[in-house]
């Protein structure tokens, strides 16, 4: 059953995309500011895992097999780029 076409509708949609919109702009701004562009770009590839979360939690989605594939190869490649450099010893 469709929902029901209001003002207040509309107004839960605008707020639905713009505060968390904004509140991303925000985060990544601040985080790129504190940490570097190099490391916060990598930030972005922890959407999917987000999006997986955020299903689970609010809509009650089942979390299936390929999410812990994909978590379990999106994980260890962040790690891996964000890791410090050893320097080698001559």
């Amino acid at each position: 059953m469709p929902s029901e076409v209001s003002w207040a509708t509309a107004g839960y949609i605008v707020a639905a995309a713009l505060f968390p919109g904004f509140g991303a702009y925000l985060a990544y701004s601040y985080m790129q500011r504190e940490l570097g562009a190099a490391r916060v770009g990598v930030v972005l590839y922890l959407g999917p895992i987000y999006a997986a979360v955020t299903g689970y939690l609010v809509l009650g989605e089942p979390v299936r097999g390929f999410h812990w594939v994909g978590a379990a190869l999106i994980l260890p490649g962040i790690y891996l780029a964000t890791r410090p450099v050893r320097k080698a010893n001559r």
